[in-house]
């Protein structure tokens, strides 16, 4: 069972190497939503928002066949253990 200091380990670790196709694709208010969960300790509210952003990311352009960088780093912090 992941625990939450695990989710927020995981996303410290692998956010610098995702943090670009968020930017590309969403507006600047995801970004702060993203980083004030990580501060208040919200996981919850942080893995709602990656995975509501894994919904709206073009299906051709982020996939395991184009594996992006930052990609499998991505579906590694939401997907839960």
């Amino acid at each position: 069972m992941e625990t939450k200091l695990d989710v927020f380990e995981k996303f410290d670790q692998c956010y610098p190497k995702f943090k670009w196709f968020i930017e590309k694709h969403f507006k600047d208010d995801v970004i702060e939503k993203i980083e004030s969960a990580r501060i208040d300790r919200n996981n919850r509210c942080l893995l709602s928002i990656l995975n509501m952003i894994w919904f709206y990311l073009p299906d051709d352009e982020y996939n395991i066949m184009t594996n992006p960088p930052g990609w499998s780093e991505f579906l590694y912090v939401i997907t839960p253990e």
